[in-house]
This record gives structure tokens, sequence and C-alpha cells, in this order.
């Protein structure tokens, strides 16, 4: 599947592969998330936004909502991760 190009509900843009819902990686770091301990979760939260945005967009996405909220917090930084997960999902089933 090509590359999509997703804008988040707070306005975020970035480019994902929809094929990386289909990686074991994230299978396991999104079932850390939901399952874990606290440091399980916010350790596979990490992993999660690396392996999904990498690193140029990751620190794009920080610099986002520094400037948009005064810092990347945790939870707007998660919020992010689960509207681009969303719109992964949406995209899949059409």
């Amino acid at each position: 599947m090509a590359i999509k190009k997703i804008k988040t509900d707070i306005g975020f843009t970035c480019t994902v592969d929809p094929d990386i819902l289909d990686d074991m990686r994230i299978f396991e770091a999104v079932r850390k998330v939901e399952n874990g301990t606290t440091d399980e979760k916010l350790y596979a939260s990490l992993d999660l936004i690396d392996t999904i945005l990498g690193v140029d967009q990751k620190e794009k996405l920080y610099a986002f909502l520094e400037k948009k909220e005064g810092k990347a917090s945790i939870t707007a930084v998660t919020n992010v991760l689960a509207d681009i997960f969303n719109k992964l999902g949406e995209s899949k089933k059409k």
C-alpha cells in the first residue's frame, strides 16, 4: 500500500505506511501499552512513536505540540498516536 498522508484532529500532518499495522513489533508494543505495567506502557509508547513516525517526524510532532500547547506532553503525544492509528485503520477499511 502507498504511503498515506494523515492530518490528525489537532492539525498535525505526517506520512505513514498503512502496512505498518501488519508489523509484529507494532502488535507487541500495542499489547504492552494496553496490558503492561506503567513502565512497559511508557516504553512501548516510545517504541510505537519511533516505529510509526521515525525520528524526523517524531521531532516534528514534538515541535508542533510545543508550539501549540507549550510542551510535548505524554498525554498529547499519546492522543496524536491514537488518532494516527484510528485514521490508518479507517484507510485500511476503504
